[in-house]
């Protein structure tokens, strides 16, 4: 279980607090885009800045990563076609 604990994370530019170090996809995506989503609507979620055992790389649906003071993730949101 994750320690509880204040860190500053940037998501799409923007400074979000979080009170355990591990972050799902899913609570990101929601943090960069609030819900509702639309059926068609799907989400690229990429990070930087992380701590040393995970400092970059691609989070995908269902899956967590240990975040760090200062963790940058960027969302993209797109439509299927």
């Amino acid at each position: 279980m994750a320690e509880a604990c204040d860190l500053e994370i940037i998501v799409n530019a923007q400074k979000k607090t979080l009170r355990t170090q591990v972050i799902e996809y899913e609570e990101v995506v929601e943090l960069a885009f609030p819900s509702p989503h639309g059926p068609d609507e799907m989400f690229t979620v990429t990070y930087s800045c992380g701590p040393e055992d995970c400092q970059e790389g691609i989070l995908v649906a269902d899956q967590n990563v240990t975040c760090g003071n200062g963790m940058v993730f960027d969302v993209h949101k797109t439509d299927r076609s």
